[in-house]
Order: structure tokens, then sequence, then C-alpha cells
């Protein structure tokens, strides 16, 4: 039996000594292998088509997320090398080049969410320590020193990975050194991104939070592939470096989770009321500042999964379920919600419009400019929410559909795909409470500093109205203007996002019922068209009896004539 020696010569190359068969999970002896491309095994009764479909096949099964073949940017159904084939169909896994167009998703978090970051972060001035306490401005010192450290390490870790990559595989595959490239200019960019974040921000960063959470996650899905296929012993030094690499991640995650503690001592713990006691009994202390430092809000100081999930209404809570709340436990206000900011802010708005000559000024117009884009989020998250609200019965169909496929005389489908429905029916509930959540808050936040502004712009003209302008009013127009006619604009900002959300719900509605009405059209058409067949087939034999006999009539017709 001939054997192919180029087949042999790539994996040894490549440094494998046995192939695993795309077609079943038993392991092939490399010399059975070479011999794929002539004949068929008798052992495995495997047919290969060709040499490319060999080559691949065993370098997906084997190399896994290691040293792929050329990955392509193309399209094909079968085709376990085009990005856009997610899932390998011989097991439960992403395939290889899929895994590796993974991590432009943290690259795109911190080029697009991060983008504007440093421009922002510049422009502000550098903040001072708020803490009272030395040891908590030297640990925020060295929490910063320490990521540094750790992204450097990380940065090191990554050249490493990369370079081992690249003499594995033997060839510059575009995909997989775009990956490589990608996470090693995101991590060069987070570098000045921690520095401007601790000095200028009183919070955590958000770019960089979402960044390390997507990159910890590819990380943990390669790393899984590593695993699964018992790379651990084929490649300890590379499995290794993953290992290391997504450690040092997750530490940098912690850190920029805990946030710069320095501008206060309620990161870390709080009282039993929310918040540490003054000692009253000290005069340089007493009556100070730092008294209202410490009831400043936790939501100053909160990352932005403490926002997603309320963890900084904890005290509050814990402070509720123990005693009764009372004024005096209630945090400040922040500082962009108080009422003289937003009366200040309302005032800049709505000078800009009196300025513009080219239009005449709008109240709403200037309301938009100044409370508008938190509105515009709330109204994202509420859109969010109603899709994902429509996905749900969707997904529950395609579960149900799985689930027949297990019936006798059924194809079954494979196994991966009812746990990946169930983890997206359980990740769609659990970001539709999410958004939903934020979409109330947001729009209540929105329609609180409408209320306030507004009030405080009517108090301020009310101060400066003419003696004429009083005596052509009534006592209490003022009165109802600050309280019933403010107090609808608050409820109809509250309940604006309604209306839209409304509509956008019957038209999802609409196109589902299209579907499904489309859907069971389609399928009663079949059965109709089937049905018309076996009617057709049985009553064939009749139709030609019937004609046979007219034309035998015909023919005894005319020979009588």
């Amino acid at each position: 039996m001939r054997k192919c020696t180029a087949f042999q010569d790539i994996f040894d190359i490549a440094g494998i000594g046995r192939v695993r068969s795309a077609s079943r999970s038993t392991l092939i002896p490399l010399e059975t292998a070479a011999e794929f491309i002539v004949s068929p095994l008798p052992s495995t009764n495997y047919h290969p088509p060709s040499l490319t479909r060999v080559f691949k096949n065993a370098s997906i099964s084997v190399r896994g997320a290691t040293t792929p073949g050329r990955c392509s940017l193309s399209y094909h159904a079968d085709d376990p090398f085009s990005v856009w084939n997610p899932f390998d169909q011989s097991r439960f896994n992403l395939t290889v080049c899929f895994k590796y167009s993974l991590y432009l998703i943290p690259f795109l978090v911190i080029l697009v969410n991060g983008s504007l970051d440093p421009y922002k972060l510049s422009s502000r001035p550098v903040i001072p320590p708020k803490s009272t306490s030395r040891n908590l401005i030297r640990l925020s010192e060295l929490t910063y020193i320490s990521k540094l450290l750790l992204i450097l390490i990380v940065l090191v870790i990554q050249l490493a990975y990369s370079s081992i990559l690249f003499l594995r595989s033997g060839w510059w595959d575009p995909v997989e050194s775009l990956s490589q490239l990608v996470v090693l200019v995101s991590l060069l960019y987070a570098i000045p991104l921690h520095h401007l974040s601790h000095q200028r921000s009183q919070r955590s960063s958000t770019s960089l939070l979402f960044f390390y959470l997507f990159f910890l996650i590819t990380s943990a899905i390669e790393l899984r592939s590593h695993l699964d296929h018992s790379l651990l012993h084929q490649h300890p030094h590379q499995t290794s470096f993953l290992i290391l690499r997504s450690s040092l991640v997750t530490a940098l995650f912690i850190l920029e989770c805990l946030g710069p503690f320095k501008y206060g001592d309620h990161v870390f713990s709080f009282g039993k009321d929310g918040y540490e006691a003054l000692p009253q009994d000290d005069p340089a202390r007493a009556g100070s500042d730092l008294a209202n430092h410490r009831s400043e809000s936790p939501l100053i100081y909160a990352n932005v999964f403490s926002r997603l999930t309320f963890g900084w209404m904890t005290p509050m809570m814990k402070l509720g379920k123990s005693q009764y709340l009372t004024e005096d436990d209630l945090w400040m206000l922040p500082r962009e919600d108080q009422t003289d900011a937003l009366t200040n802010r309302l005032h800049q708005t709505w000078r800009r419009q009196i300025s513009r000559a080219s239009s005449s000024p709008s109240l709403i117009r200037a309301i938009a400019q100044a409370y508008g884009g938190p509105y515009l989020l709330a109204a994202l998250f509420k859109l969010i929410q109603d899709v994902l609200q429509f996905t749900q019965p969707q997904l529950l169909r395609r579960l149900l559909s799985f689930a027949d496929s297990f019936s006798p005389g059924s194809q079954p489908e494979p196994v991966y795909r009812g746990y990946m429905i169930a983890g997206l029916m359980f990740s769609c509930g659990f970001t539709q409470t999410l958004f939903s959540h934020q979409y109330f808050n947001q729009a209540l936040i929105t329609g609180n500093r409408i209320r306030s502004s507004l009030i405080g712009v009517i108090y301020q003209k009310s101060l400066i109205l003419s003696n004429e302008e009083k005596s052509g009013r009534a006592t209490g127009d003022i009165v109802n203007l600050m309280s019933t006619d403010v107090s609808r604009i608050q409820e109809g900002c509250t309940n604006g996002i309604i209306i839209v959300s409304g509509l956008f719900q019957i038209i999802l509605a609409f196109f589902e019922q299209a579907s499904v009405r489309a859907t069971e059209t389609t399928n009663g058409q079949s059965r109709f068209a089937e049905q018309a067949d076996e009617r057709d087939s049985e009553q064939h034999p009749i139709d030609q009896a019937i004609h046979l006999g007219k034309h035998i009539y015909r023919q005894v017709i005319h020979h009588k004539e």
C-alpha cells in the first residue's frame, strides 16, 4: 500500500504523533493516517474525500485551539475553518477560527467604549484623596502600582504566547495573527486608561471592567479547548502560558472592581447606619465638611456592575432591616442631582435657545438638551427588553423542537444545542431583568431632574416678577404650576417611553404572528399538495380506463359510419 509522504511531512513539522479521525472519536496512528489519502482504512471504514479535507479535520480535532489550518473569512456551510461557522459538528466545542475571532470582542469593547475616555479624563482636574485614613491612601497607591505591574507581566506573557503560536504553526494565519495582535494593542491601550482613571476618576473604569470581563471569557473558552483535547501533556508550555495569563487578568479584574478607594472610607465597610459615625467630641472635626463627606452617596463611587445590580444600596437595605429609616439615615444627593445644579443646567440650555436668532426658543428642546441623554438610554434599555421579551418564546419553541428530535423515528440533534438553548434562555431572562430595572431607574431619575429644575426655574422667575405681572395673576397660579403642572410633566416623562415601546411591541407581535402563520400556511399547503398527489395517484387508473373506453367508443362509431 502506497503512503503519502506529504501528509507525513505535515504532521512531522507540527510535532503530532497521533491523529484523531473526524468521523469517529478513536485515535488513529500517524502511519495509518498517512494512508488515508490512498485507500480506506479497514479498521475505521473512513473514506476521506481529499487531502485537504483530511488535513483540515485532523488539524481541527487534534490541535484544537493551538495551530489550526489557515482560517478563511468566506462562508461555507461545511467548512470548519471559516470564522462564520461557530460550532464544531463533531463534538461539543467551538471551531478553532471562531475562537480566535472572539478576541475581537474585548478589543472592540475597549476601542468603542474607551475611545473617548482619555479625552474626558484628561479634561478633568486631578482629584485629591478624600479618605481620612492614611492606610487606605497607601493601599490605593499600592493597588495602582500593582495594576501597572500586572498588566506589564501580561504583556510579556502575551508576546511569548504569540511567538509560540507562530513558531508551532509554521505559517502566517491572518485570523490567528490578527487575534493576537488586537490583544497586544488592547493591553497597551489599557495602561494609560489605568493611569487616568486612578488620578481623575472616583470610580472604576467601565471600559476596563468590560474589557477584562470579555477577555476572561474568551481566555476561558480557549483554555477549555486545551484541556478538552488533552493538550496539557502535548504542549505544556503553551497551556501554562494560558493559565498564567488568565490568572493575572483575573487579578486585574478584581483590583479594578475595587476601584480607587482613596476617595472614601466606605469602599470596604460601612457602619451600622451605612457610614461611620463622627466623633462629636473632637472640635477640629465636628461641624466640618467631613460630615458631609461621610454621608456621601455610594453611587458616586459605584462601578458599572454595582449600578446594574444596585449593589450600592446594600448598606441602606441592611440598615432598613434592623431599624426604621429616618431622614438622617439618607445619603446626600450626588452633586449633579441637586436642585441648584439642575436649575443652572436648564438655565444654560435656555440661554443657548434664546441666543439662536435663526429659531424661536423652545422649552422642550432646552429640556431635551439638558436631560435627554439618560432618557434616550432608558428608551434603549426598554427596546432591548422588548426584543428579549419576544425572544424567549422563540427559544422555548426551539427547545421543544430539540426535545421532539429525540422521539422515535426522528433524527436526534446534537446534545450541545440543548445546552446552548437553555443557556440562551437563562441569559435572555437575566439580561431582560437588568435592562427592565435600569429603564425604570433612568426614567424616574430623568423625571425627577426635570421636575426639580422646572420648580427651581419657576421659583426664581416668581422672585423677579414685576408688580403689574403679579397683580394680573391669581395667588395660587404659581403654586399650581410648581405642584400640579410640573408633576404632570414628570409623569409624562416617566410613562412617555411606554408609548414608543407599545408601538414597537405591536410591530414585533405582527412579525412573530406573520412568521408563525407563514410556517403554518406552508405546512398546510404542503399537506394539501401531498393529499392531492395521493388522490391523483389513486384516481389515475380509473381515469385511464374511462379515457380508454371513450377512445374505443369513438373508434366503433367511426367504423360504423
